[in-house]
């Protein structure tokens, strides 16, 4: 008896990795496509700007697409995922519109040799679907930090220290559409950011 037992046990498990018919699911990758800001200005100010690549909440640090279906829960879509972690997306998008706007010299990645004035650093704290009662929403929150890299008697100084947010709703309750409502967010953000750090680097040339 205890070995019928074991048999079905064995062959329940093995039918359960085998899985029913018909093809494997496959995973969905999703992008961030907004169009680049153009120049703000005529004439660049004199300064290079580094981009660091951004942290992250560790809830965030998955390429998988996380969503809140209520509070204290967050969970993330199997097959469902980022083109790259949210992290890199934010630092590269952030990093293309800046040089996009061309109010600098120079804008530089983390890896670049190149000197820098100033450096951008960020961490992403926020980047999940939120499934509220009244309608899916794309969350972003973003904390930037733009600081001199030259070091005097006081060493590098702070210039700007700022966290934005940005909710949009989705038209669908799908993650296709969340990827669109979060490229909504990610493009208020970036024209926010850029029209501040412009302001501090005017200020503090």
């Amino acid at each position: 008896m205890k070995r019928a037992v074991s048999l079905m046990i064995v062959t329940v498990a093995f039918l359960s990795c085998v899985g029913t018919k018909g093809p494997p699911l496959e995973s969905k990758m999703y992008a961030l496509e907004y169009p680049a800001p153009g120049p703000i200005v005529q004439t660049p100010l004199p300064c290079a700007v580094r981009v660091d690549a951004f942290d992250v909440h560790p809830s965030f640090a998955t390429d998988r697409i996380a969503y809140r279906e209520k509070a204290f829960l967050m969970n993330t879509y199997r097959y469902h995922r980022w083109q790259a972690p949210p992290p890199l997306v934010v630092t590269w998008l952030l990093e293309r519109d800046l040089k996009s706007a061309a109010f600098c010299r120079s804008v530089i990645g983390s890896d670049s040799f190149m000197p820098a004035t100033h450096v951008l650093e960020g961490t992403v704290d926020e980047f999940f679907e939120d499934d509220a009662e009244n309608g899916w929403q794309a969350v972003l929150t973003l904390s930037l930090t733009l600081a001199t890299t030259h070091s005097g008697e006081s060493g590098p100084r702070i210039l700007l220290q700022r966290r934005y947010s940005a909710r949009k709703p989705c038209r669908y309750q799908n993650p296709h559409a969340v990827a669109e409502a979060m490229s909504l967010a990610m493009a208020e953000i970036s024209e926010k950011a850029i029209k501040d750090i412009y302001r501090k680097l005017s200020e503090n040339p």
